[in-house]
């Protein structure tokens, strides 16, 4: 299972210097790849409720699982035995 950014495994944070010149994470990016398509999530997602999820569903015949990708957008993909995540 790939959760990551840019195909690496983990999150991406992107960060910004302030006005005072501090260093702090204004953004954090969780990118899933499914059977080559990635969909980067909407922030708020549970990353570990999802990744239980996705495992369950590989483990069967086939199942939906459904997400929220960046633009609050409801994305739902049939995860099969064949499934490359």
């Amino acid at each position: 299972m790939t959760f990551g950014a840019g195909g690496s495994q983990g999150i991406e944070a992107q960060s910004a210097d302030d006005a005072d010149g501090r260093h702090d994470v204004v953004q954090v990016r969780t990118t899933v790849a499914i059977s080559r398509t990635g969909y980067l999530l909407a922030q708020g997602q549970d990353i570990e409720d999802l990744q239980d999820r996705i495992e369950a569903a590989s483990a069967s015949p086939g199942r939906f699982v459904s997400f929220t990708v960046v633009g609050n957008r409801a994305v739902s993909v049939l995860i099969t035995l064949r499934s490359q995540v």
